[in-house]
């Protein structure tokens, strides 16, 4: 959520901690960091991010965005873009993403990763501590839409995944030179995609964005039909979906949520014909998804069938091996300025039945004679006994089950009830909340569409 983060507000990273996170997403804005002006300035070293030709009074602000999510137990995940004037080719796409110049990139990520190494004496202070580390990076954001990243082309023709690979060679280059000239341990992490989930006039669809940018083929199963390779070692996608977290998307290009096992048998089979240049074994990732919330937006999806979606997208993609997962956005936006009310809190700060989802997500499905249940601790909560609650039409809630977490707070197994009602989790320890209400009926699928759109 830039607008509440890019302030380095520590009330902001902290509801978003209490809201279940782990880590949280920032923009670091390259144009916003790199000097102004057409021309590259005379002696300016854009690796060094103590070279005084850059903006410090923006450096520091994103360096109180790093500092307040170390301080509430987050960790970042940094994505760049938006070029400055002199690091951009030629084009008529929007300031920031005319072929952004990969050497450039790959300078200025050199630069953020030594400045955000956990080793950098930003205040030439021995006795200040020095910034936090960064060890997740993402080269660009949604870099198959114009307004990120100009000229795509057209599917028969696309410009814009070749021309991403040669950007994420040199940011993977810079990003991974940091790690082995500081000795840094665990290893950085770059993440590429980001992609946008639907392909219209002027985006590329993220199928075709992905299949060029691998060398592999539009047919399946996927081959390799080129040399070249991308450097990355996760891959990530933002799989906004019209309706709830199976369906698929309507044009066969696009990836919605329903489509994001395809998208992982793509970046497989990439990896199986050595089309990754990865340093550890390739991840799958979704770095932003969310639904608008009716309330406040009338065309949203309902608040409980929201709170369903949050838990089931998380249980379906951690099905599919998904590793991480963004919410958009942290807060509401208000209504009559802005499309966006996807927040875990309302306007204000009041916590939404989603929150609780997404803090605690819990589902339950019939599966032939049994019912499947499966969960996720809130974080911090030790493996313990998870109490299994089932509320019948007229009746309160009753034991059903019991059963324990792992020590990555998941936990789940089959139960063997009557299959009719809802379904929760209960912590056993003092004082804990329960999950929210899953009932074994399940809801119609209506076709809401990402902001209310």
């Amino acid at each position: 959520d830039p607008r509440v983060f890019n302030s380095g507000s520590d009330p902001a990273f902290a509801a978003a901690a209490d809201a279940g996170a782990s880590t949280v997403r920032l923009l670091l804005a390259w144009r916003n960091v790199a000097p102004l002006g057409a021309t590259k300035p005379g002696g300016f070293d854009p690796a060094d991010p103590s070279d005084l030709q850059y903006r410090l009074a923006a450096w520091k602000r994103f360096d109180a965005q790093v500092k307040a999510a170390a301080a509430n137990g987050l960790e970042p995940i940094v994505y760049i873009f938006n070029a400055p004037e002199w690091a951009e080719g030629s084009g008529s796409g929007p300031p920031g993403t005319r072929r952004p110049s990969p050497a450039e990139f790959g300078a200025f990520a050199r630069a953020a990763a030594t400045r955000y190494s956990g080793q950098f004496d930003h205040d030439n202070d021995s006795a200040t501590p020095p910034l936090p580390r960064v060890r997740f990076w993402q080269a660009w954001n949604e870099p198959n839409r114009n307004y990120f990243l100009s000229p795509q082309g057209t599917p028969a023709k696309p410009i814009a995944p070749a021309w991403y690979r040669a950007m994420l060679a040199h940011f993977a280059l810079n990003v991974r030179g940091v790690q082995t000239e500081l000795g840094l341990t665990p290893k950085q992490v770059v993440i590429a995609g980001g992609l946008a989930p639907f392909g219209r006039k002027g985006h590329l669809a993220p199928f075709t964005f992905m299949e060029k940018l691998l060398c592999m083929s539009a047919t399946r199963p996927a081959r390799k039909v080129c040399n070249s390779r991308a450097s990355f070692d996760v891959w990530s996608h933002h799989p906004y979906t019209c309706g709830g977290p199976t369906q698929q998307a309507f044009a066969r290009k696009d990836a919605s949520l329903g489509d994001m096992a395809e998208m992982r048998t793509l970046l497989r089979a990439a990896a199986a014909r050595g089309r990754i240049n990865a340093t550890q074994r390739v991840g799958l990732w979704v770095t932003e998804i969310s639904w608008d919330t009716k309330p406040p937006d009338p065309k949203g999806v309902p608040t409980a069938l929201h709170a369903r979606w949050v838990s089931e997208m998380l249980y379906r993609l951690w099905r599919l091996n998904v590793g991480f997962v963004t919410w958009f956005q942290l807060e509401d936006l208000p209504l009559a300025t802005s499309s966006y009310q996807s927040g875990l809190y309302r306007v204000g700060g009041a916590k939404k039945l989603s929150h609780t989802a997404f803090r605690f997500p819990f589902v339950a499905f019939i599966a032939g004679s049994k019912v499947r249940i499966w969960g996720r601790m809130p974080p911090g909560a030790p493996a313990q006994t998870v109490v299994i609650e089932r509320r019948r039409p007229g009746t309160g809630w009753r034991r059903v089950a019991t059963t324990r977490s792992q020590s990555t707070g998941i936990f789940g197994r089959l139960i063997t009830i009557t299959r009719v009602g809802s379904l929760r989790a209960r912590i056993t320890q003092p004082g804990a909340a329960a999950s929210v209400p899953f009932t074994l009926r399940r809801p119609n699928n209506p076709r809401i569409c990402p902001f209310g759109s």
